[in-house]
């Protein structure tokens, strides 16, 4: 397994005065992150289904949640998962999914400390590319990943909602 966020210079950034504590999800962060993932989407997290799935995908070795705190307290958080591949030279690629950093927060190098921190962890997995999709009306977040160096040509993603399938699923 890959061995992240355990030197103090990766795992804490200093900006603006503040330190930056960038690490791997726990039990404890859930609360609070059902609170952030408010600013994502506009519905109502089910801390329960959050709590009962977080030791199974703990325990998934290609499957990364990251947590941002500032002084102690959430304020921003990813999912970057490593998926395999059987085409060309079969090397995995990474998907970045639900990014987000509280709307106070943005503009100060939180989120960009969150996605450094995937690349690394996605260039020790030896991924061939990282892809992520964001919402169209998002056009902050898009400037955002274009400065990191994402692009969308020659790219567009797609994305298909399968309603509640989903939730009928027995894992």
């Amino acid at each position: 397994m890959v061995s992240i966020l355990n030197t103090s210079k990766r795992a804490e950034k200093k900006l603006k005065k503040h330190v930056i504590d960038i690490a791997l999800l726990t039990q404890q962060d859930l609360h609070e992150l059902a609170i952030l993932q408010r600013e994502l989407i506009d519905e109502e997290a089910d801390i329960i289904r959050m709590r009962e799935l977080l030791p199974m995908i703990l325990q998934d070795r290609n499957y990364y949640l990251l947590r941002a705190r500032k002084n102690g307290v959430l304020v921003g958080s990813l999912a970057a998962i490593v998926c395999h591949d059987l085409f060309g030279k079969c090397m995995p690629f990474m998907i970045i999914e639900n990014m987000i950093v509280t709307g106070d927060e943005r503009g100060q190098g939180i989120g960009t400390l969150l996605m450094q921190e995937a690349e690394i962890i996605a260039q020790e997995r030896k991924c061939r590319y990282i892809a992520l999709i964001s919402s169209a009306n998002r056009r902050e977040a898009h400037r955002f990943y274009h400065r990191l160096g994402y692009r969308t040509d020659p790219y567009k993603g797609f994305k298909k909602i399968v309603g509640d399938l989903v939730s009928h699923l027995d894992y």
